[in-house]
């Protein structure tokens, strides 16, 4: 194309509104700053292979616009043509591109399933982002999951809308940026589905990471006991005398408490006290705020029961039989404390009823599906007790009395 350059194509009066331009334009928004008569001019002349008749005043205005571009020499730096290239490439690779977290909120994401799904554990700087991971999961994994009829008519609808939105879609009509029915109907229907498919996922996943973290927990138990015993003659961890005859499930009363000599191991700083909370039990603290405790303050921030050190026979660290040490919270003592009937066989209730993590003197942890040892030896119980009850019909007791102790050294008793 060419312009007389000294003939002026159009009065200021009737001149183009020009565009007005951001440093990365969005085409919908520039095509809205021109005035409905350029748009129609543009449109004219597109159409007539940009070549208009005398009589299309408008569409020839443009073209002569476009035309004084002719004279423009645009300089021969092909550095400048290379990342002109590259910010095309990179406005449309951000527009292809899927929604994805922020740098920062990835990195809590990360934090938050290390820690065992547990906020409270992510460090300061991402304990908040973490906490808002967390508030989303507990909303996905919330509900039931949805009957088959549910989830068979709500794939009908997406199909349907799948449709609908294959339908050509005219650029410029969405120029209020509004969300479309139809697209929200689509994103209900999403979590609908994926709620229904995650919620068992998701509970099972957190199950294992809270099973995972507790093994981990018991063997930093086990080296915090082996050095207590490296200390102390191959004693484990003890608070008082542990004479026979004292209520050992009064927790909060150190001189009593059976948890005062397990928590022995986070007063003297062999261990922290995180180390002791198990993340099924979301009351146990975390950390020592009293530097003056020396037991839990109640039975509730116990997270795991201790061989019960109120006998005459106490085993030591390197004791040459196998010794249960540590174990989930006893179910079987909260019930007792409460009066109610106990459940030998019942497992712990940090893990849902599903097993308890269980720690041995020579360091080793394993999961136990029930709580009785392969010898039929019962953590829960003295062997006492479980001589009585092999003589009753079904699997129920009468309450603990919180006096029982053990047998023997090789009778596995925990508690509280």
């Amino acid at each position: 194309m060419s312009m007389d350059s000294n003939h002026n194509p159009f009065s200021d009066d009737e001149a183009l509104t020009p565009p007005e331009f951001n440093d990365e334009p969005d085409f919908e928004e520039t095509a809205q700053s021109l005035s409905p008569e350029d748009r129609r001019a543009i449109d004219r002349l597109v159409d007539s292979g940009w070549s208009p008749d005398d009589g299309d005043l408008g569409a020839g205005k443009v073209a002569a616009l476009l035309g004084g571009l002719d004279g423009v020499t645009l300089p021969e730096d092909r550095t400048l043509v290379d990342v002109s290239m590259v910010r095309v490439a990179r406005r449309r690779e951000l527009e292809r591109r899927e929604p994805e977290l922020t740098p920062a909120d990835a990195d809590a994401l990360d934090a938050w399933v290390l820690a065992g799904f547990d906020p409270a554990k992510v460090p300061g700087s991402l304990k908040q982002r973490a906490a808002a991971h967390d508030r989303f999961a507990s909303m996905v994994t919330a509900g039931e999951s949805a009957p088959a009829s549910l989830i068979d008519r709500t794939m009908a609808s997406v199909r349907e809308v799948d449709e609908a939105l294959l339908e050509p879609i005219p650029i410029g009509r969405n120029r209020g940026g509004r969300v479309r029915f139809w697209d929200f109907v689509a994103v209900a229907a999403s979590l609908v589905i994926g709620a229904s498919v995650l919620w068992p996922v998701m509970n099972s996943v957190r199950e294992e990471s809270r099973q995972t973290v507790c093994a981990s927990n018991m063997r930093a138990s086990a080296f915090a006991m082996g050095s207590y015993a490296a200390s102390n003659r191959d004693a484990l961890p003890m608070a008082s005398a542990g004479l026979p005859g004292r209520l050992w499930w009064n927790v909060g009363r150190p001189e009593e408490s059976n948890s005062a000599n397990l928590f022995e191991l986070s007063r003297q700083d062999y261990v922290g006290l995180d180390s002791l909370a198990c993340p099924g039990n979301r009351v146990a603290p975390t950390r020592l705020t009293d530097p003056a405790a020396r037991d839990w303050r109640r039975l509730e921030e116990v997270s795991y029961s201790y061989r019960i050190m109120f006998g005459n026979d106490r085993p030591q660290w390197s004791s040459p039989s196998s010794v249960v040490l540590l174990a989930d919270r006893s179910p079987v003592v909260q019930r007792a404390v409460l009066g109610q009937p106990i459940h030998p066989l019942e497992n712990s209730h940090n893990h849902g009823r599903r097993g308890q993590n269980v720690l041995f003197n020579d360091g080793s942890v394993i999961w136990l599906e029930t709580p009785e040892l392969a010898n039929g030896d019962n953590i829960w119980l003295p062997r006492d007790i479980e001589i009585v009850i092999d003589h009753l019909t079904g699997r129920r007791a009468s309450p603990l009395n919180g006096f029982e102790t053990p047998a023997g050294v090789e009778d596995a008793f925990v508690g509280p």
